[in-house]
């Protein structure tokens, strides 16, 4: 589903009303699966807030394909995360959604490497054991 016109749902993203976001993708899922402007979807949009993981598990629920589109950079919203230093539950989460490691599957180079090498505030032995997993 494409489409042009701003839905509550991103609406919700951009101001970062959570709460509302998740009632949202649960009433109307549909608004979930809008592919926008260089082929990002409300998840990807969604992981650029750092968002709570409740927020990602119900846009996830709305549309569960999204876990597996790539904008036209070709990026999952696994790999956004990642780039965006989304929380490591959420990037935890994505990754089990997602049947795939931190690797771009295409190119076979890891995502750090592809969108950023290093993620601030993180603790390194828990992103060394991302990236193993």
């Amino acid at each position: 589903m494409t489409n042009s016109q701003p839905s509550l749902l991103l609406n919700h993203i951009h101001h970062g009303l959570y709460n509302d976001l998740i009632l949202r993708a649960n009433t109307c899922p549909n608004e979930a699966q809008i592919v926008g402007d260089h082929g990002w979807t409300a998840l990807h949009l969604l992981i650029t807030k750092d968002p709570p993981l409740a927020a990602v598990k119900a846009v996830c629920n709305a549309f569960p394909k999204a876990v597996h589109l790539k904008t036209d950079q070709g990026h999952t919203p696994l790999q956004k995360a990642w780039q965006w230093s989304a929380s490591i539950e959420v990037i935890e989460f994505l990754k089990s959604s997602n049947d795939c490691d931190l690797m771009d599957v295409d190119a076979g180079t890891e995502v750090l490497m592809k969108c950023g090498q290093k993620r601030q505030g993180d603790d390194q032995s828990r992103t060394t054991k991302l990236l193993r997993a």
